[in-house]
């Protein structure tokens, strides 16, 4: 099945995976502390982009100007199809938006997410520090970017 916009409306189906509770403990330090209420708002916002790639797997897509978005990735259940999903979300958002930049903040001590982060063609561009709080500390935020035409030379159009 093509991947396309379809799920964007599913409140039922980003529901159940933003409050799986492995995906909210790292969605709180994006301050989400009402899932349902998040999931409610942004579905709701026509600007931001919901990608389902695979089953347990959302890329949120949320633009910052006409050639940048930010991106986040929820993923529930099986991980081992994570790095092949934001993959093939990236180059369905780079093919079929004006995007040309994609970048996202990971939690330093996410070294999971950053790793992820660096297979799927993105690398670290700065820290912004104690840009987020984590059990009551003020913890620091890694900048991870990907152009258009790097991701394309990595894994083609």
């Amino acid at each position: 099945m093509p991947m396309d916009k379809l799920t964007i409306k599913d409140i039922k189906l980003v529901t159940n995976i933003i409050c799986d509770p492995e995906v909210l403990f790292t969605a709180k330090d994006d301050g989400i502390t009402d899932p349902y209420f998040f999931v409610r708002d942004s579905l709701h916002d026509s600007r931001n982009i919901w990608l389902n790639p695979a089953q347990g797997t959302l890329l949120l897509f949320k633009p910052i100007n006409y050639i940048m978005a930010e991106m986040h990735i929820a993923i529930n259940g099986n991980k081992s199809r994570s790095r092949e999903s934001c993959i093939k979300a990236s180059r369905w958002i780079f093919n079929n938006t004006t995007c040309e930049k994609l970048i996202t903040y990971i939690n330093k001590s996410h070294i999971i997410a950053i790793s992820l982060a660096c297979e799927c063609g993105m690398t670290r561009e700065g820290i912004l520090k104690e840009a987020v709080k984590v059990n009551g500390i003020n913890a620091d935020l890694i900048v991870l970017g990907a152009t258009k035409d790097k991701f394309n030379q990595l894994y083609g159009e």
